[in-house]
């Protein structure tokens, strides 16, 4: 009531102090984060181990192989809305003990993502030819490519049935679900790997079908899993779709796929001015890019934590326990980002050495890796506002604030570009210019009244 609303209210240095001190929330943040940050690196790991086994078959399959996997970063990450619109709406739902109205949540999105998974199945199939080729697919690559990406596209239902079964896992508060059903679909992934390459000699054929079968494990058996704690009942996909349900879906679906779109956008043409730079700004670019994005991927652990948990205490309405909790993710996130920053920074030279023996590269690399190093840590808030508004479902302001703030990235990337001969560097200036303006717009919409704490934005956004 009003007295928990008044908590925390002093001077600005005792806030401060309370945030720094205040630990009551720190083994919820770490027990969703620990299992989540476990489950986004399982799957790239095996990917890894994978493309090490087709590498061994030639170049022409790992390119192959490479260019798939291009496919399908770029097309399913726009469907991540599955996950994010589940979250919020379970969590409210659970927030009022209604477990029925969760099920029949979840089964609104596993009708969607049945419905967008068969299309997008159906796309890839039908324009298989026209998408290799737009990526890029060689005449020595194609038919390699090809036979991956028929077969690769079976998989989409189930990587979209997945989505909305971890939105709905983490709107439960459960991550440790998620990471067990992930685990067990990339073993069998592991084992089919050997299985079919190695040991039936399948190339590409064995890879493709490996993959198919470990997304349709993993989605299961974390369907099973939140059948099996109550959230999700089969009875409910028997009822029809409902409009209502299906638009809040495709409401957020919308906001996040100019959130995504603007991303993509940036990042694609920043690529392209590097690679006009010459081969040593590239693959230099591609060094800071793995450490940009492992650090991410630590981040984005504590980011699923801040959705699940911001989700939960709006859903129970209470916003000043939530708002207490923001700050101590903005805090923890922050060191996180810090201190990964500062271990980027002081390891530029021996990473920029790891990764590669010429001489041009490394020179390109050095250069940038301090730079890389500085926008960690306002990355890190970054990821961790995404988090709150994900939670709060303010997923219009995130789509708009996105495309806004590649503005001044791009303006960032032409003007140096053109007038300075920074390399790297520039690339680098424009990522940071394009962080730094999400942190901005983020920060003031956070503490502004239409914010989810805020006298407008609260009533918006849990009514």
């Amino acid at each position: 009531g009003e007295v928990e609303l008044r908590r925390g209210v002093g001077s600005w240095p005792g806030r401060v102090w309370a945030t720094v001190t205040n630990t009551e929330f720190d083994a919820a943040i770490f027990s969703l984060a620990v299992p989540a940050l476990g489950s986004l690196v399982i799957e790239p790991g095996v990917r890894t181990v994978e493309a090490i086994m087709v590498g061994r078959l030639g170049a022409a399959r790992l390119g192959a192989l490479s260019i798939g996997g291009s496919v399908v970063s770029v097309a399913f990450p726009v469907f991540n809305f599955f996950s994010y619109a589940t979250t919020p709406m379970v969590a409210r739902a659970l927030a009022k003990s209604d477990t029925e109205e969760a099920s029949r949540l979840v089964s609104q999105g596993i009708w969607l993502s049945t419905i967008v998974g068969g299309s997008l199945m159906g796309a890839m199939l039908l324009w298989c030819d026209n998408i290799l080729l737009t990526m890029g697919a060689n005449a020595e690559i194609f038919p390699f490519a090809k036979r991956f990406m028929m077969i690769r596209a079976l998989a989409a239902p189930a990587e979209l049935w997945l989505l909305v079964a971890k939105g709905a896992s983490y709107g439960h508060q459960n991550t440790k679900a998620p990471l067990m059903a992930i685990a067990a679909g990339s073993l069998v992934h592991l084992i089919l790997d050997s299985l079919f390459i190695m040991g039936f000699h399948w190339d590409l054929t064995g890879a493709a079908l490996a993959v198919v079968v470990s997304q349709y494990v993993s989605s299961l058996s974390l369907l099973y899993m939140i059948m099996r704690d109550g959230i999700f009942k089969v009875k409910d996909l028997g009822n029809l779709p409902d409009f209502s349900k299906i638009m809040d879906y495709l409401n957020a679906g919308s906001n996040l796929l100019i959130r995504t779109i603007s991303m993509q956008t940036f990042y694609t043409v920043m690529t392209s001015y590097g690679a006009r730079m010459g081969t040593a700004v590239i693959a230099a670019h591609a060094i800071a890019r793995q450490c940009a994005s492992l650090e991410a991927l630590i981040v984005d652990g504590l980011a699923v934590a801040t959705q699940a948990l911001v989700a939960m205490y709006l859903g129970q309405n209470q916003r000043a326990t939530a708002r207490r909790l923001c700050s101590r993710l903005l805090f923890l996130g922050g060191i996180a980002g810090g201190l990964l920053g500062m271990v980027l920074y002081l390891g530029s030279g021996p990473i920029a050495r790891a990764f590669s023996s010429d001489a041009s590269v490394i020179y390109e690399a050095t250069k940038a890796l301090p730079l890389v190093a500085a926008v960690q840590l306002p990355a890190a808030l970054a990821y961790i506002y995404d988090g709150i508004f994900l939670g709060a479902r303010d997923f219009k302001f995130l789509g708009i604030a996105m495309f806004f703030c590649t503005l001044p990235a791009m303006a960032t990337l032409v003007f140096t570009a053109h007038y300075f001969d920074l390399g790297l560097v520039t690339l680098w200036l424009a990522s940071g210019a394009l962080i730094v303006s999400r942190v901005i717009a983020l920060s003031w919409r956070y503490a502004s009244k239409q914010g989810p704490f805020g006298s407008i934005g609260s009533k918006r956004l849990v009514a």
